[in-house]
């Protein structure tokens, strides 16, 4: 699944690549801080949920989305989405550099509709 906004693509990633680009994003202290199931953890803990991000994308029980700026091609962010029966539960990682910009409202939108269709 891909979507394109007027400055985003948000294409879904192998669960290999989800935990990387997690990992990545997660490594700067400040937004990691913000994502309440890694604020407080250690990097060995860090690690342990970025594994658990591929296990889980690999059973399809998480599905992630990679947010890249078309200006550029930079990847900025991910959007997670946690399926259950009674709804889903979404998230956006953003990078610190692209806070305050209207990046995370842009990139989550289609992923809502999609959900919501």
């Amino acid at each position: 699944m891909e979507f394109t906004t007027k400055r985003l693509r948000i294409f879904e990633v192998a669960p290999r690549h989800a935990a990387q680009l997690c990992a990545s994003l997660l490594k700067d202290a400040e937004v990691a801080a913000l994502v309440p199931w890694v604020n407080g953890k250690n990097a060995k803990d860090v690690g342990q949920e970025t594994l658990r991000i591929e296990l889980l994308c690999g059973a399809g029980s998480l599905n992630v989305w990679a947010t890249q700026r078309l200006e550029d091609q930079v990847l900025i962010g991910a959007v997670m989405e946690t399926p259950s029966l009674v709804g889903s539960n979404v998230e956006v990682i953003l990078g610190r550099q692209y806070w305050h910009l209207g990046y995370s409202d842009e990139a989550l939108a289609p992923v809502l509709e999609w959900i919501a269709s």
